[in-house]
């Protein structure tokens, strides 16, 4: 019974091993990364098909895969106090990004064995053809119109280099050039790469020869790159050797044709700035030095034509007092004007108000006559119908009004005429 428990616990134990061998034998390539199989036991032997990214069984104990990144990597090399041609110094920075090509995967790890001798190859050949190149060039055409040159030489290098071994150079990048500290810092002084402006006095001849003075500002500066190149064509004194006879050999020429008095008016002064400007500019130029701006401070003239200008001066502010003065007074003028307008225009309104009353109340009249004509028209017509209804009604009222005092009465003879007892009665007794 023991044996056989034995026998049973060994075949679980050979089995369950068997299992863990099996497993182990499962390899893992993540994406990105392939892999290169390599015998481990014996002779060393190296597959010629190397792995892509997934999930590979080998042979447990006995294979191992050596892993690779195949995204574009990156190294950076800065290397400090280089010598150029002339022995002269400079720091530089670069960046490099390569890739490993599939394809030469086995023969890259045939020659390097890993991922990392391969990185470590790939910088230390940078360092040295960076030192190799820099040798082969002057500083100033590094810094100036070489520079585009001595990249792509460098560049040219590193891929004659690797392309056949399997590793492809993508791109350099050179990140960071510059002088040594010190040289730096002599550098910005003599020749400032922030605007600059350089002060300077020039005695000038107007068209009509007279003199005067002008008192301006030139702002230049001179790029970093071209700083090398300035200093070993004009030296550290370029200021008064170039800027100085230039910035006055064209104002002699500008200034002669204008007269003293254009010259003072600020119209003119602007066109001579602008064409000093573009003067400079262009010679200036020749040297690498940028001109950014001109202005034209002061200007001073001889004392008889000094105290001409503060006389017209005084004038001008005499006549710009009485110009006041005179604006005040049409001020006040036309404000009494415009009060007096507004009395008339009150007086007038009185005036129309008053007589739109006067034909309110003729209307009022003329409307109340119409009503009275009215009304005895009426009168009448009653009048006139109560006498035709009733004729007798007249003789009545004139009966009526015979005064008690008439002697004799004459009366209309005919059909239509009063009887004569009728006025005796009345008469009688009006005498009663």
């Amino acid at each position: 019974m023991n044996k056989v428990f034995f026998r049973v616990c060994l075949v679980l134990a050979i089995l369950v091993l068997g299992l863990l061998l099996f497993f182990t034998g499962f390899r893992k390539i993540s994406d990105g990364y392939m892999g290169v199989e390599i015998l481990a036991i014996g002779k060393e032997k190296v597959s010629e098909r190397p792995l892509t990214s997934g999930w590979h069984w080998r042979r447990p104990l006995m294979v191992e895969i050596e892993r690779y990144n195949m995204t574009e990597r990156m190294v950076e090399v800065a290397l400090e106090n280089v010598s150029t041609t002339e022995k002269k110094s400079l720091d530089i920075s670069c960046e490099l990004y390569y890739q490993l090509q599939a394809d030469k995967l086995v023969d890259l790890h045939k020659r390097f064995s890993n991922s990392y001798s391969i990185q470590t190859k790939v910088t230390n050949f940078l360092q040295a053809k960076i030192s190799e190149t820099v040798q082969k060039y002057t500083r100033e055409q590094i810094f100036g119109a070489s520079r585009s040159n001595f990249k792509a030489e460098l560049e040219n290098g590193l891929k004659k280099e690797f392309d056949l071994s399997g590793v492809k150079i993508n791109n350099l990048l050179i990140s960071n050039l510059r002088f040594p500290d010190q040289y730096t810092k002599d550098i910005e002084r003599y020749y400032p790469s922030q605007m600059t402006p350089l002060s300077l006095k020039k005695l000038c001849y107007s068209k009509e020869k007279s003199a005067f003075t002008v008192h301006l500002n030139v702002y230049y500066h001179i790029e970093p790159q071209d700083a090398e190149g300035v200093h070993n064509r004009l030296g550290t004194g370029y200021a008064n050797s170039v800027l100085v006879p230039n910035v006055k050999s064209t104002l002699d020429s500008l200034t002669t044709n204008y007269t003293l008095d254009a010259i003072y008016q600020s119209s003119s002064r602007e066109k001579v700035t602008e064409s000093l400007l573009l003067a400079l500019k262009k010679d200036a130029g020749r040297y690498n030095i940028k001109i950014d701006d001109v202005r034209i401070e002061a200007l001073s003239f001889s004392e008889s034509y000094q105290n001409l200008l503060e006389e017209i001066q005084r004038a001008e502010r005499q006549v710009q007092k009485l110009s006041v003065e005179r604006r005040l007074i049409e001020e006040q003028a036309r404000n009494k004007r415009i009060e007096k307008e507004g009395e008339y225009e009150e007086k007038r309104r009185e005036a129309e108000a008053e007589q739109q009353a006067q034909l309110i109340r003729a209307k009022g009249v003329r409307e109340s006559e119409i009503l009275k004509a009215e009304g005895k028209a009426e009168a009448l017509l009653k009048v006139q119908k109560v006498i035709s209804e009733n004729p007798n009604i007249l003789r009545y009222l004139y009966l009526d009004k015979i005064s008690d005092k008439v002697k004799v009465i004459v009366v209309p003879a005919g059909e239509n005429g009063m009887p004569l007892s009728e006025a005796l009665q009345t008469l009688e007794k009006k005498g009663e």
